[in-house]
């Protein structure tokens, strides 16, 4: 497994609006990692310079039914709430590059919002993504 399998497939794709998998996949292991510093840095560059890839990141949680409920959440920002409402149910529709793509309208301090929650959000997944992995024979553990 490659440090980009672990996302590979995860994240919605629009076309001529490509995420950096490997970046996306950085980010998260680092929140997973406790490395606030390496996360803090990776999400500078995501707000700055990679916004499809926050969409890509933001689409895996809130883009299909099972994210709808953050939209009416108290415990994510105001930002990320309006982003889901706009984004809710547009998954596999045509819809979906157009709420994606509104990731890239954003404010920097509304993207920023955005992706905290959306990393907060990964931070919950992380025992049920690598737990599919360890049903491969793969672990988070090196190997001795």
């Amino acid at each position: 497994m490659t440090d980009t399998d672990l996302l590979d497939g995860m994240m919605p794709y629009v076309d001529g609006w490509e995420s950096d998998v490997d970046l996306a996949t950085r980010l998260v292991g680092a929140s997973w990692a406790g490395c606030w510093p390496c996360r803090d840095s990776l999400s500078r560059q995501v707000v700055a310079d990679s916004r499809p890839t926050l969409a890509g990141l933001a689409g895996a949680c809130f883009l299909t039914p099972p994210g709808a409920p953050v939209r009416h959440s108290p415990h994510v920002s105001l930002a990320t709430r309006a982003w889901a409402a706009k984004a809710h149910h547009k998954a596999f529709t045509a819809d979906a590059t157009a709420a994606l793509r509104s990731v890239g309208e954003l404010s920097a301090d509304d993207a920023r919002a955005l992706l905290e929650d959306t990393l907060d959000h990964w931070m919950g997944t992380r025992s049920t993504v690598l737990g599919m992995f360890a049903d491969e024979g793969h672990t988070d553990t090196p190997p001795t």
